[in-house]
């Protein structure tokens, strides 16, 4: 463990997950829909789903205190932050950050907080920062049936790997609005095609024989889990095939025992933030990831 010390307030970045785990969860866990993507991380990490060697795991205290939670899953990825505090701890979450990664690649946290720590992290290393992406998270605790629709869901299993693969990168560029390599797309679906059944996995909308949509589900919380990877090819939508699948994969998530489901939309996307809203999707807060180094 490593400390920063500031004005009753200290910075201890942790190297064991289990311990960072036992400190970070109960903070998170009292808004956990808020904290969804934190606390799957967080799970995959301590499970060895995720390498946590590369990880950087860090919270700020103020005697019994948690102020804040930084977690970057590996030096590729965005820091995430969660902080119930003033810019003091923001300032020294930056210093630290500062010792370890001077070409952060970008902050993703509540919309204040990520422009906060941008600012900060832009006036230590002069670095321009620019929104990528602006984000809202819903949670799910009642499906609300969709219009009907021909067809039926179906797992996706090992033999459709090309096709999920094809799907990922697809969501992925058009979601994350950047080019995503072919190979990690393909390690994406594979983990989701491997990964044990109760924590990750891939459902197909199936019409006429032939697949027309899909989501996934992963990012296992302590009564929920989060839906993503939802595609529909451009030439078959408006069909209501996503909000089927969707609506239906929720359900599944729901009778296993979960009590919530979770699902971040691009608040640039209008139709898709309105149907999920449309089966039963509740706005939580609102997410956005800023990049550092970038013009606009």
């Amino acid at each position: 463990m490593k400390y920063w010390l500031g004005k009753n307030m200290k910075l201890v970045r942790y190297s064991d997950i289990s311990i960072f785990s036992k400190i970070a969860e109960p903070y998170l866990t009292r808004r956990e829909a808020e904290h969804n993507l934190l606390l799957g991380l967080l799970s995959s990490l301590d499970s060895g789903r995720l390498d946590a060697s590369k990880a950087y795991l860090a919270a700020v205290h103020n005697q019994d205190t948690l102020l804040a939670i930084v977690l970057r899953t590996d030096p590729t990825r965005n820091v995430l932050i969660s902080c119930d505090a003033p810019d003091e701890v923001l300032q020294m979450i930056a210093e630290d950050m500062m010792t370890v990664d001077l070409e952060l690649r970008g902050v993703t946290a509540d919309s204040s907080t990520a422009r906060a720590f941008a600012e900060v992290w832009q006036h230590r290393t002069k670095q321009p920062f620019q929104r990528h992406l602006a984000m809202r998270i819903y949670k799910l605790t009642r499906v609300i049936p969709p219009r009907p629709v021909s067809g039926h869901m179906r797992a996706a299993e090992a033999d459709d790997r090309t096709l999920v693969t094809d799907w990922v990168q697809a969501f992925q560029a058009e979601a994350l609005q950047e080019p995503v390599d072919r190979a990690d797309a393909e390690r994406l679906a594979v983990r989701f095609l491997d990964e044990d059944a109760s924590a990750a996995g891939i459902r197909f909308w199936v019409d006429d024989g032939k697949v027309v949509a899909q989501a996934a589900y992963s990012g296992r919380t302590p009564n929920g889990i989060r839906t993503n990877l939802v595609y529909t090819p451009p030439e078959l939508r408006g069909k209501g095939y996503a909000s089927a699948v969707v609506a239906q994969l929720s359900q599944e998530m729901l009778d296993r025992g979960r009590k919530f489901c979770f699902l971040f939309t691009d608040l640039s996307n209008p139709t898709s933030n309105h149907i999920y809203q449309a089966i039963g999707y509740e706005p939580v807060n609102d997410v956005d990831e800023y990049r550092f180094g970038e013009r606009g």
